[in-house]
């Protein structure tokens, strides 16, 4: 999910199947992908287990998300 960051339409225009319509911005997905695997970076360099399952799942939310 995102803003419209680019919109291919255009009214009374036909369009064909798997043609992209718009583009969504997905800045904030992918900051917050990035701010994931930050942090699972360091919990495993910092070898705490439950960290590590933690972070191991807000980085596998944060990949869904792009």
């Amino acid at each position: 999910s995102g803003k419209v960051k680019v919109d291919f339409l255009q009214e009374g225009r036909k369009v064909k199947k798997g043609e992209i319509l718009v583009e969504l911005d997905d800045t904030k997905q992918e900051l917050e992908y990035i701010r994931a695997k930050k942090a699972y970076d360091l919990a495993v360099i910092n070898s705490s287990a439950r960290e590590i399952k933690e972070t191991e799942l807000t980085l596998k939310i944060a990949k869904e998300n792009l």
